[in-house]
């Protein structure tokens, strides 16, 4: 009976173990199932993620090509291809349609202080930044268009307060890079924030590694952080440091007739448009 009694209870220690095991394997691979289907779920959201953007970047150039903003006919504001003289001098700009009846082209935007705009001269010809954030679309792209048709420029511009000032000239140009970019013309004056502008008329663009300024002794583009049609160096500097100090050795985005004073800028924008 004792022999009988142990061997009972043996096997139900044997079943219950045998059970044990079962459930335990069960529930890894349950576990296991659940664990690669949840990353499969999530490696799968990932590339959709990823496609979704890539096909957002795609898609973000509106389809078309265009002599100008002007002729975007659907009065949109974004991202366009640009025809030049022939394909090779095309380019992506972003076109402006809200503001001042639209038909803009931005050339440069600084808002956050995210892009380093001390760059050298090759840059500052081809380029730098993204066309719908902070950027400077490049001398070179810009001569090919001022050089094609007359232009109007419109500087919009706000101070860390957050309060907006503009001005406009009604022609605006600039030579090639063998004339060193020179803004060889600028026109009639209006709008809220002064023409600090008007100094650099005339005057050749300088970067670190070219020194084209007025300056009898140093280079304005080392001395402001930033590639300019610099004078001696002049009341404006659209692509100094991105900072909130105020003075005239600050180096910070500046256009003294903002208010008869070196106040930091928190934004710049410079646009042009074709006047026919």
């Amino acid at each position: 009976k004792y022999f009988a009694a142990m061997g009972h209870v043996v096997w139900i220690v044997l079943v219950s173990f045998i059970i044990a095991v079962t459930v335990g394997v069960l529930i890894m691979c349950l576990d296991g199932t659940i664990s690669v289907e949840w990353n499969t779920e999530s490696q799968n959201s990932r590339e959709n993620h990823r496609e979704e953007v890539n096909k957002n970047s795609i898609l973000s150039v509106h389809p078309g090509s265009y002599r100008s903003c002007k002729d975007e006919a659907v009065n949109v504001s974004g991202m366009y291809n640009i025809r030049g003289e022939d394909e090779s001098s095309s380019f992506v700009a972003y076109c402006e349609q809200e503001k001042f009846n639209g038909g803009w082209m931005v050339i440069q935007h600084r808002f956050v202080g995210t892009l380093d705009f001390d760059r050298h001269w090759k840059d500052y010809r081809n380029g730098f930044g993204a066309v719908n954030g902070e950027h400077w679309l490049g001398l070179e792209q810009v001569y090919q268009f001022t050089k094609q048709q007359d232009c109007e420029l419109l500087v919009e511009l706000k101070d860390f307060d957050g309060t907006y000032k503009y001005a406009r000239y009604d022609l605006f140009r600039i030579g090639s890079e063998t004339e060193q970019y020179k803004l060889k013309t600028l026109g009639e004056h209006s709008g809220t924030a002064g023409d600090s502008l008007i100094y650099n008329k005339g005057m050749k663009f300088s970067t670190s590694d070219r020194d084209n300024d007025e300056k009898y002794n140093g280079n304005c583009a080392v001395e402001c952080d930033a590639g300019w049609w610099f004078n001696d160096c002049g009341l404006t500097y659209l692509n100094g440091l991105y900072r909130n100090v105020d003075g005239p050795d600050q180096n910070n985005i500046a256009w003294y007739d903002y208010n008869n004073d070196w106040r930091a800028l928190s934004y710049s924008r410079m646009l042009i448009r074709p006047l026919d």
